[in-house]
């Protein structure tokens, strides 16, 4: 896990980043994700999450983003920025000790767990935007492993925690296994995540942090890209985490 401060700059980042590729895509090009089917549709998603995050870290309570101001017809690059500063600007006046409202309610929140957060979001949706126009999903460069590794932290921490009690089993134990950083996660039957030896689960999953940070973002999958990830065991076991509801 890092400091806030880390998280803060791989934001700054990762969002930059996004700026200048907006002007790399034509706003009709194809974005290979149901949700926000073009370029266009996805600046207005993640502009819109960051305004939706510096509200929420402003006021420190949960934000309807329904009470939020309306898209904006032509969401270019300094549409984009503009969102991007604001939240920018909410994160850095903010104490990341300071209580906040979070993803799942817990009581303990704080607002440094949206500076995390942002950083994911962030890369995931550069990496989507890069693709735009029927490219292939590649790892952003703008990350470290051991970051990566860290986003693959929080997708368990964040989001399968809220899922858990309500996913079917697991056929078998899986493994991830980093290549690039001293890291594993394996994911019990019932979707609990331990660090254990190697060599003890149904199926095994080896590649680079940031592949795995693919893989479990649904933007790569092992058995498609053999080039990308090393397989062993079970591959029912990686079918069943891939078609399990438990991503972002």
């Amino acid at each position: 896990m890092f400091d806030s401060n880390v998280h803060l700059g791989a934001f700054e980042r990762a969002s930059a980043a996004f700026a200048a590729e907006i002007d790399e895509h034509d706003a009709n090009a194809a974005i290979g994700w149901s949700r926000w089917p073009t370029v266009s549709s996805l600046v207005t998603h993640l502009g819109g999450i960051h305004r939706w995050a510096a509200e929420i870290v402003r006021t420190r309570v949960p934000v309807d983003r329904a009470t939020l101001s309306a898209n904006p017809s032509d969401p270019s690059r300094a549409w984009y920025e503009s969102c991007r500063d604001e939240l920018l600007a909410a994160l850095r006046a903010a104490d990341p000790d300071g209580p906040c409202w979070v993803i799942g309610g817990r009581p303990d929140g704080r607002v440094g767990f949206w500076r995390r957060r942002m950083v994911f979001e962030t890369t995931k949706h550069l990496i989507d935007l890069r693709a735009a126009g029927g490219e292939t999903w590649r790892v952003a460069p703008e990350l470290s492993a051991a970051e990566y590794a860290d986003a693959v932290d929080e997708l368990f921490e964040v989001f399968l925690a809220r899922s858990r009690a309500t996913l079917d089993p697991l056929p078998a134990a899986l493994m991830l296994a980093a290549a690039d950083v001293d890291r594993t996660w394996t994911l019990s039957t019932d979707w609990q995540v331990h660090a254990v030896p190697r060599g003890i689960e149904g199926a095994r999953v080896t590649a680079t942090a940031g592949e795995l940070a693919l893989f479990v973002w649904e933007r790569g999958h092992p058995l498609a890209q053999p080039d990308r990830y090393a397989v062993d065991g079970d591959t029912s076991v990686i079918e069943a985490f891939a078609r399990a509801p438990v991503h972002p």
